[in-house]
């Protein structure tokens, strides 16, 4: 199978002074703040947006899942500390699942669990410390979670660079990568998101330059590199992006795909965003954010970024530059 190898995508760090949606040179778009969620959030970790419009944010300070409607007002909450039912560690990731429930990442108690579009619980879907799949899989660090329109969940294990591959039942259907450089192998693995027609995309963190061979002189310097992978709906991998980002773990990534396979990628040490295209090539630039941590599409187009160092979450629509920009 041939992997299609996309150019290099330069992702330069804007300066503080910059306005947070101020377009880098060779981007065709311009990024508009929209809207600011900030009711009852603390350290928002995870967002998704229904067919309804309606916004959930994960917080991992206060354990628990806050939940908006399409015009920003706050809804409703579920969720305390704990390990119960209704209750999280640390609850990260969340996708919609199906065509309104969603799909959470209990981070610290390792599971993934599911509410229908009232925000009632359905129950795990997957425990990944639970003795079964313990069994199979050995320990699991899950750091990233996306779902699709069938009810199938994919879980990103960081400690083993793989992903995991649920039915709509929970039960374990594959494992997908392994730690390597190679084309859907994983090195640093710490987002995905799924995408449209059932594929997938994958960050990696640090992809690590070739030891020299016995003989061969030592490489210089290289420039820190993230690597984007699009992959169908089996795995495979079809085609690769990189970028010069250097992310130091997962919890400084994040990803999107929107409806176009237009991707969204989230740096949280630099507070930058990045929009490219299906093909990989940079579209739009958003700096000046405070850790961002998570990002969602809505069904309108607008990228909603959960900033957990300035507990809100904002939405911003892309639009055509003007003469002037």
């Amino acid at each position: 199978m041939r992997v299609r190898t996309l150019a290099l995508v330069s992702l330069l760090l804007l300066p503080a002074a910059h306005a947070a949606a101020e377009p880098l040179p060779g981007d065709s778009l311009r990024a508009t703040p929209r809207d600011t969620l900030t009711t009852r959030l603390r350290r928002p970790a995870g967002v998704a947006v229904d067919a309804f419009g309606r916004i959930t944010v994960a917080d991992e300070e206060v354990h628990a899942l806050q939940r908006f409607g399409a015009d920003g007002t706050w809804l409703d909450g579920v969720g305390a500390l704990g390990s119960e039912p209704a209750q999280f560690r640390r609850p990260g990731g969340i996708a919609v699942l199906g065509s309104l429930g969603l799909a959470v990442l209990d981070r610290d108690n390792r599971r993934v669990v599911a509410y229908d579009q009232h925000l009632r619980l359905i129950g795990v879907i997957a425990d990944l410390a639970g003795d079964a799949l313990s069994a199979t899989l050995g320990r699991v660090d899950p750091v990233a979670i996306t779902a699709d329109a069938g009810g199938a969940v994919r879980v990103a294990d960081g400690d083993r660079d793989r992903v995991l591959q649920f039915d709509f039942a929970g039960g374990l259907v594959s494992e997908v990568g392994g730690f390597g450089g190679r084309a859907g192998a994983f090195d640093g693995l710490a987002a995905l998101a799924a995408a449209p027609g059932g594929g997938w995309v994958t960050l990696e963190r640090a992809i690590r330059p070739r030891r020299a061979r016995r003989g061969e002189p030592a490489p210089g310097p290289v420039a820190p590199r993230a690597r984007l992978q699009w992959l169908d709906a089996e795995g495979r991998a079809r085609s690769t992006a990189w970028v010069t980002w250097a992310l130091a773990d997962e919890r400084e990534a994040a990803l999107a795909v929107d409806a176009q396979g237009r991707v969204a990628v989230a740096n949280g040490a630099s507070g930058e965003v990045r929009l490219l295209s299906a093909d990989g090539r940079p579209l739009a630039a958003i700096a000046g954010l405070r850790q961002p941590s998570a990002l969602a599409f809505g069904g309108d187009g607008a990228l909603w970024v959960a900033e957990t160092g300035a507990g809100r979450v904002r939405s911003f629509t892309f639009g055509p530059r003007s003469a002037g920009d």
